[in-house]
């Protein structure tokens, strides 16, 4: 499976600038970082070890970047709306297969750190992920004011 992976802030332009350079040709993943956290909320105890967090939530989402291809190949034709349970967008239109999936994430790990301790946890799993994913992508890019940067 060949990723490219976007990384930036908040409301940075990352999925206008994904929809416009790949279009119907990828299968895109956007919010990774919520989905992860909406993982995490099911599996997190006070005081749980991150590397055996990080662990169960790169095994779901090995899963779950299939399981999206698969039926990325399969549907033919998708909604403008985001799919909120999954934060999945832009599955393709009329391709055959999917030439790459486009994984789009905040950069949550900037900034003051949380108080909280499930926040805290969200942070750094969601940062070892990431960090997981770019040694796997193709292509690894920031975005800031709608502008990519490749660093990969």
């Amino acid at each position: 499976m060949k990723i490219d992976l976007y990384i930036g802030g908040h409301a940075q332009g990352k999925e206008k600038l994904v929809r416009e350079k790949y279009g119907s040709s990828a299968c895109v993943i956007n919010e990774l970082h919520m989905w992860i956290r909406e993982r995490l909320e099911k599996i997190y105890k006070d005081g749980a070890d991150t590397a055996a967090l990080t662990e169960a939530i790169m095994k779901e989402l090995d899963v779950f970047l299939t399981e999206q291809v698969e039926k990325s190949e399969k549907q033919s034709t998708v909604s403008d709306e985001t799919e909120k349970d999954i934060h999945v967008t832009g599955i393709k239109k009329d391709c055959e297969s999917v030439a790459k999936v486009v994984v789009i994430s905040d950069e949550i790990g900037c900034g003051i750190v949380p108080i909280g301790s499930f926040d805290r946890c969200w942070r750094e799993v969601t940062g070892r992920v990431l960090t997981r994913l770019a040694a796997r992508a193709e292509g690894v890019y920031r975005v800031t004011c709608g502008l990519e940067r490749k660093i990969k």
